[in-house]
């Protein structure tokens, strides 16, 4: 498994290339399209998979998929927000209204996702927004904006719940073994050290 990290956009997302021999999945592709496109060469994308439906993730899910051919997948929770300005929170940003207009295929709840030999276990991790998930791969978690290093997920926006994401990050601590934790926004960190930080 090899794993390669983009930063894009203007509120420094991280896109994240997983491949696993040449079978290969995207998440969160903001902009750096071309960046992308660049670093699949020589890969077939399986998937266009999103940690969750905000502006700042999705703005180059068009043109990933469309130059592709890959499926979008997202929780069902989170659907309603890809061509939501109002709810993918991108009307905070002074003239610019961000849509997803690509057809999503959808999972529901905690799930186990299949792409050629890539094997990823989604769990439900709301609170961020009602469909926030993280994504498990061998030793690794993608965790979108639920999990950061020495921080966790804002709560104030369309779908939020505090409550909600604090269960969800007890959800995430109670997973056994150590994890190395790749966030939607910063530096990786591991599962222990957050658990030690934020517990």
């Amino acid at each position: 498994m090899e794993i390669k990290t983009i930063n894009c956009g203007l509120l420094d997302t991280n896109c994240y290339i997983l491949s696993v021999g040449n079978d290969a999945v995207v998440f969160d592709p903001d902009g750096e399209k071309e960046k992308i496109l660049d670093l699949l060469s020589g890969l077939t994308l399986r998937a266009v998979i999103l940690t969750h439906g905000h502006f700042d993730h999705i703005g180059a899910v068009d043109c990933i998929c469309r130059e592709t051919g890959a499926k979008l997948y997202i929780n069902a929770e989170d659907g309603e927000m890809l061509a939501d300005p109002n709810k993918n929170a991108s009307f905070l940003l002074p003239g610019s209204n961000v849509i997803c207009s690509t057809t999503p295929l959808f999972f529901e709840g905690d799930a186990e996702l299949y792409f050629g030999d890539i094997h990823l276990k989604a769990l439900h991790t709301p609170g961020h927004t009602k469909g926030s998930s993280c994504f498990i791969c061998e030793d690794i978690i993608i965790s979108g904006d639920t999990l950061f290093r020495n921080g966790i997920g804002r709560t104030d926006l369309y779908g939020g719940d505090t409550a909600e994401e604090f269960d969800s990050i007890r959800k995430l601590f109670a997973l056994e073994g150590d994890h190395t934790v790749y966030p939607g926004h910063g530096p990786k960190t591991t599962l222990k050290k957050e658990k030690r930080t934020l517990m």
